[in-house]
């Protein structure tokens, strides 16, 4: 690695590359990539399969977390289907004080829509 935060050094040739910024957060590897790719093509094969396979590794982990957190949250979570949705309707009575209150404002909203 250069000793300017900034920079780093080809291993395959020494040629320096600008990271772009001294903050990690925004930095890029793009100009060293496109380097490894138009100069040391096995070097960039090889890192193109170690990316491949992190890629592989992080989401094969990430669905197993996944799945033992689904399991701990909602062991027993079924999820329903339409026709489950649909036949179980709440109704309530007329009285109901909720009931009254939606048919009023269902009301109000139907007079002044006019």
């Amino acid at each position: 690695m250069y000793s300017d935060a900034s920079k780093a050094k080809c291993k395959e040739c020494s040629k320096v590359y600008s990271l772009g910024n001294v903050q990690p957060k925004l930095q890029t590897v793009s100009g060293l990539k496109g380097h490894l790719a138009s100069c040391h093509k096995d070097a960039y094969a090889t890192f193109l399969k170690r990316a491949m396979d992190d890629g592989a590794d992080r989401a094969a982990k990430k669905a197993k977390l996944n799945d033992i957190a689904l399991k701990q949250i909602m062991p027993n979570f079924v999820q329903p289907s339409m026709k489950d949705i649909t036949e179980k309707r709440l109704v309530w009575s007329d009285d109901n004080a909720i009931a009254q209150r939606i048919d009023k404002t269902r009301r109000h909203a139907a007079i002044h829509s006019r």
